[in-house]
């Protein structure tokens, strides 16, 4: 099944301090943090705005990294 590609549609918005607010909202809105982490780019750069806004909040957060292809049969 085949989706059609839609039009990017550019709303004008900086996308890092969209994030750098979205991150504070999560920091001021939950106790508990936990970030899922794949070790790819995108997800690096998550990790470090995430720590960053975290230290500068002085908060603790969780990181969960799951390697699928390290992971034997009867724990998946």
């Amino acid at each position: 099944m085949s989706y059609p590609v839609q039009k990017k549609i550019k709303t004008g918005e900086n996308v890092l301090r969209a994030a750098v607010e979205r991150i504070n909202w999560v920091f001021d809105t939950f106790e508990e943090i936990c970030l899922s982490f794949s070790g790819g780019k995108d997800s690096t750069v998550l990790f470090h705005l995430v720590a960053d806004i975290a230290r500068r909040k002085k908060r603790r957060f969780s990181v969960l990294f799951i390697d699928w292809e390290a992971q034997y049969l009867c724990t998946v």
